[in-house]
């Protein structure tokens, strides 16, 4: 089934895992153009200036600019000849690195499968959850996530205050719950014992293309700030390339039934009990009904935190469908709503940040404009009747 992703606010799907930095990028008539070192280099050796940029690299060090040696040498004119790409810049702070979007090798934008597929799988355990008694959610969620904390307590002090040890066990922490409910699988009915792996992953039966791609210089430079109650916005900020509000892109979804009538819960799966496999087969269907679904409760969760914790004036735009990409709070990217509030704030203190009592999470990434302000990432889903 193919269907559109039409973006309500701001949307930035990370790239290089290293930002942008000032020596890639110069700022020209409202827009922000990616140099290409071999096209620079060519239209530098041309010019006969290439030794002379060299030497000024190595002896200002990180005090070199770019944007003045072009201005320097005049090679404003020749910005399109040496560029990779431009973005629009929507945004008057200054500027010393931003996050680049996912580009193919033609450096057009575009959505993973990948991503899109990261949100459904966390969207699908989340409407498991939330539509367990409240007894089986409390045993499979809150009682589960208790005992990893107080097996992290019971590491010793040197290792819990490394950074190191609490990235490693948040990701840990993450995979085995999810571990339990979706790989731990026969497939044929064939035991596999103890040997779950992605073989065995019952998502198996959710295909998700890539997107279709954006015209390589369609994408902004959004300013994004970090607001925590109750000292307000950092005094830093984050700037990403993004889908700007109403870009639509295309991607296409399957569920292979045929796959999903061949799985049967192994032993020790919470999915066994209480007549749950049903359930999972059921929300497995219907992907994107579990993504509207949880989005809504995330969604009526962050406005209130914006309006009441923030004290913010929060933009009005129509309830979102999905929530994609970088700058979605814990809430997006979990079942942490799902958590007790006393046990995501143990959970925060212990594995994040300690910030006592404060509500978790407490920090939110939040574009301003016009005096209102919004999330990224927030988007309308269009369904269309068309196989692809």
């Amino acid at each position: 089934m193919k269907t559109t992703i039409q973006s309500l606010t701001p949307l930035h799907i990370g790239g290089s895992s290293e930002p942008v930095n000032s020596m890639q990028f110069v700022i020209s008539k409202n827009r922000i153009w990616i140099i290409n070192q071999e096209k620079l280099a060519r239209e530098l050796d041309r010019r006969g200036i290439l030794d002379n940029f060299v030497s000024s690299v190595c002896n200002l060090g990180t005090r070199f600019r770019l944007d003045y040696y072009f201005k320097l040498n005049n090679l404003y004119p020749a910005i399109q000849l040496v560029s990779t790409y431009s973005c629009g810049l929507k945004t008057y702070g200054s500027i010393r690195h931003f996050r680049s979007f996912v580009r193919d090798a033609f450096c057009r934008p575009y959505i993973p499968g990948s991503a899109i597929k990261g949100t459904l799988r966390n969207a699908i355990f989340y409407c498991m959850l939330k539509n367990s008694s409240k007894e089986g959610r409390c045993s499979i969620l809150d009682d589960w996530v208790r005992h990893r904390l107080h097996e992290f307590m019971n590491e010793p002090e040197e290792k819990q205050s490394r950074n190191w040890f609490k990235d490693y066990y948040k990701q840990n922490f993450a995979q085995k719950i999810e571990k339990d409910f979706f790989t731990r699988f026969n497939l044929d009915s064939k035991s596999k014992k103890d040997r779950y792996d992605e073989k065995t992953d019952i998502l198996r039966c959710i295909k998700i293309s890539d997107s279709t791609f954006l015209d390589i210089d369609r994408l902004n430079v959004r300013e994004i700030k970090l607001y925590s109650p109750p000292a307000g916005p950092k005094h830093w900020s984050d700037f990403a390339e993004c889908i700007e509000p109403g870009g639509k892109i295309d991607f296409s979804l399957k569920v292979d039934t045929d796959l999903l009538s061949r799985f049967t819960p192994a032993p020790g799966n919470p999915a066994k009990t209480n007549g749950s496999f049903d359930l999972m087969r059921d929300l497995i269907l219907r992907p994107l009904n579990c993504v509207r679904e949880m989005t809504h409760d995330v969604w009526r969760a962050e406005q209130q935190y914006i309006t009441g914790n923030l004290d913010l004036d929060a933009a009005q735009i129509p309830i979102p469908d999905m929530r994609l990409g970088w700058g979605g709070s814990l809430l997006t990217t979990s079942v942490s709503l799902l958590l007790a509030p006393e046990l995501r704030i143990k959970m925060r203190n212990l594995l994040f940040k300690d910030r006592g009592s404060a509500p978790a999470p407490k920090s939110r990434k939040l574009i301003r404009e016009n005096g209102q302000v919004y999330g990224l990432g927030w988007v309308r889903l269009i369904e269309n009747s068309e196989e692809v």
